[in-house]
């Protein structure tokens, strides 16, 4: 744990996780080696100026995870928390990998329910 985690400055590993390509591959292989999961849904905003690198980690990692699993790789789909403009070269490679982008969280979702539904 790092030392400035505390309980008045909790740690979220959830987006530590996308900073380390390989153990987010292994996560998401883990997830999805599960039965009883159907889809993988990712929360993130792809915005169109990207000061942060964890997409092209996030990339990379979904990447080693489609190599791991082949025929048993689940959907991904990943919604965004707000309706915006998208970094198009990201967009682009999530969507070579078939990870189905979202728009905001409202039709984002109503595409979910659509779709777990049938």
């Amino acid at each position: 744990m790092p030392d400035y985690a505390n309980i008045s400055n909790p740690l979220d590993m959830t987006v530590t996780l996308s900073y380390d390509a390989e153990k987010f591959s292994d996560a998401l292989t883990n997830i999805m080696m599960q039965n009883q999961i159907d889809i993988v849904l990712i929360g993130y905003t792809l915005l169109n100026h990207i000061d942060d690198p964890c997409i092209y980690y996030m990339i990379d990692a979904i990447k080693m995870a489609k190599e791991k699993l082949r025929d048993r790789m689940k959907p991904i789909f990943i919604l965004s928390f707000m309706s915006n403009t998208r970094n198009q070269e990201a967009l682009e490679k999530l969507i070579e990998l078939g990870v189905i982008c979202l728009p905001s969280p409202y039709y984002g979702l109503k595409v979910i329910s659509n779709i777990v539904s049938k």
